[in-house]
């Protein structure tokens, strides 16, 4: 998760110049959105599904 979250960043400028000015509540924020995109079930668990 962190690392795609960071990634992002890096991804909006080139190369790693999207991550200079990166704050904690910039992170905080982009981590946010994506939790509220995105479902992640932490109960899942790849033994169950067999």
């Amino acid at each position: 998760m962190h690392g795609n979250i960071i990634g992002s960043f890096a991804c909006a400028d080139f190369g790693i110049g999207g991550l200079t000015p990166l704050t904690l509540d910039d992170i905080a924020t982009r981590y946010n959105e994506l939790v509220r995109y995105s479902h992640f079930d932490p109960t899942w668990n790849s033994e169950k599904v067999h």
